[in-house]
């Protein structure tokens, strides 16, 4: 018996698949829970990829902020010193 048929109502489903379904409860459950499965591997591979070039982006972001700092780093040595010297003048 399928599950349309046991519950009385049109699923929607179309009819090729309500006939590749199998007859047993249990079995419809056990493709239904490898679906879910399948599913839900795709979608973690996705955000593990998404998340790992999330990681690249931060990294490179993160080499732009230590370029920026050394070079604010750089210009306050050069200020400081010009200070000095005008204050020496």
């Amino acid at each position: 018996m399928l599950v349309a048929e046991s519950s009385g109502s049109n699923l929607n489903l179309p009819e090729e698949l309500l006939q590749a379904l199998p007859s047993d409860p249990f079995e419809q459950l056990d493709v239904a829970r490898k679906i879910t499965s399948i599913a839900l591997s795709a979608r973690i591979d996705a955000l593990q990829s998404e998340a790992s070039a999330l990681r690249a982006e931060l990294s490179e972001k993160d080499g732009l902020i230590t370029e920026l700092q050394a070079q604010v780093d750089s210009h306050h040595a050069a200020l400081s010193e010009a200070a000095d010297k005008l204050a020496r003048a």
